[in-house]
């Protein structure tokens, strides 16, 4: 995640700033409303960080196994189930296939 936060940010961060034409350096100056901007992209932040905690925290709990051996069993089979119904992503299509460009079409929302 932290790679991710930190190329969203830069993406984030290259809206906010504009070149100034009229200088040969490159002194951006601030674009209007950035502060939105800046916090539009923590919120989609926090809100990813709790997706992805959440599904962590749950595929974790499925991989502790069980004292009883028939419990441990009607856990696997549950898993092979679920793993047949939803294919071998299981849900997490969304997790693997997250684009950093995306997040500014979401800011933009």
């Amino acid at each position: 995640m932290a790679f991710e936060d930190a190329a969203t940010l830069a993406l984030t961060l290259s809206r906010v700033y504009r070149p100034n034409p009229m200088a040969d350096v490159h002194n951006g100056s601030p674009v209007q409303g950035y502060v939105e901007l800046l916090q539009r992209w923590h919120l989609h932040r926090k809100d990813r960080v709790r997706r992805v905690h959440d599904f962590t925290t749950r595929n974790g709990e499925l991989m502790k196994s069980s004292p009883m051996w028939a419990a441990q069993a009607a856990k696997e089979w549950a898993i092979w189930v679920a793993l047949k119904l939803h294919g071998p992503g299981a849900g997490s299509e969304w997790l693997y296939s997250y684009h950093c460009e995306d997040v500014l079409a979401a800011l933009a929302a």
